[in-house]
């Protein structure tokens, strides 16, 4: 599920979707719109960069602002490196 959080945020989904997510936030929740949303936070904030060299630490503090989850999300691409490769 994409979640947004702060106005700014709402602003430029709105821009990308075409949806009025600030007013109508739920749409934010719907399949499309999300994949949308989350696909261009991705290019905005230049994170392939980062997912390129496995740099966890630095995708984390450009999704989400911390390092909150960094051990969880390490597990995550270990197990999914196993899947893919």
């Amino acid at each position: 599920m994409t979640m947004l959080t702060g106005e700014e945020n709402y602003i430029i989904a709105h821009g990308v979707t075409g949806g009025d997510v600030v007013a109508r936030p739920d749409l934010v929740a719907e399949p499309h719109t999300g994949l949308l949303i989350a696909c261009s936070y991705w290019q905005r904030k230049k994170i392939s960069a980062a997912a390129d060299l496995d740099d966890v630490a630095t995708e984390c503090g450009l999704v989400q602002g911390g390092d909150e989850g960094l051990v969880l999300q390490r597990t995550y691409l270990a197990r999914l490196k196993k899947i893919l490769l």
